[in-house]
């Protein structure tokens, strides 16, 4: 939403079916829309510099409190093959990851707008400029997220978290972090400082954009369930979403 007039928002449809045999994730149904009436009508977005594939896949948007006519998409462009990476130029799986870049000791591939990757508008939707191919697995990890006071700062969700403060030209991991897989974000809106990062492994929390790492980002709860009783004593058994499970009987 432009939070400088509600009657202006932005949305993303995604073209998916997921069966028991196989999943087929994007096609022609997946566009960025507008509208500037209240939902009453909407636009679909098209062309001037957006990803001209007919294969759009799933899309992360968002729109800058500070200045509403800038906007990130993280667009994922052609076919989705199993892993959620996309296919190579020959219709092979694409290995998760990388997206990421050349790997260790290699450099990164140039920037291709007919890849995945994050585009950027400075004019309300009207023309996007495409920025880099930095991301990881676009059809499990969507979210973008933009600083409240620096439109050149802001976070794409991945296996890593990803930062960039470059207006999205440049993208880097965020270290320190306890686990992997970040699907969701959260930016306190009067503090841009303030960091909330949701994972597999819970939600870590920062005070500096995740600056200083470990120091500053710690584990504050996990996804916690079951519970079994046995006899009269009722035994919570606890664990995050991966890695470790433990228990302990509550002594009533």
């Amino acid at each position: 939403m432009d939070l400088s007039n509600p009657n202006v928002l932005y949305a993303a449809s995604y073209q998916r079916r997921r069966q028991p045999w196989g999943f087929n994730g994007g096609g022609p149904g997946s566009a960025i829309w507008k509208t500037t009436d209240g939902a009453k009508t909407w636009t679909r977005l098209t062309g001037n510099g957006l990803p001209g594939n007919p294969i759009i896949g799933r899309i992360g948007l968002d729109v800058a409190r500070s200045k509403p006519q800038t906007i990130y998409a993280s667009i994922e462009v052609g076919p989705s093959g199993g892993t959620g990476a996309g296919v190579n130029d020959d219709g092979t799986l694409a290995t998760p990851g990388q997206g990421r870049g050349g790997g260790r000791g290699a450099a990164p591939p140039p920037p291709d707008p007919n890849k995945s990757g994050i585009w950027r508008s400075d004019d309300a939707g009207k023309t996007w400029k495409f920025l880099s191919n930095t991301m990881d697995r676009p059809m499990y990890y969507s979210k973008i997220r933009i600083d409240p006071s620096n439109t050149e700062i802001a976070y794409q969700g991945g296996a890593p978290f990803f930062k960039t403060v470059h207006g999205g030209k440049t993208l880097s991991q965020v270290q320190g972090l306890a686990h992997s897989d970040h699907h969701a974000h959260w930016i306190n809106p009067r503090d841009g400082n303030h960091l909330l990062v949701g994972n597999d492994g819970g939600p870590d929390v920062s005070y500096d954009q995740g600056a200083r790492g470990s120091s500053q980002l710690h584990r504050g709860a996990r996804e916690f369930n079951k519970e079994t009783r046995t006899s009269e004593t009722l035994l919570l058994v606890r664990g995050p979403q991966k890695n470790c499970v433990g228990g302990a009987p509550t002594g009533g």
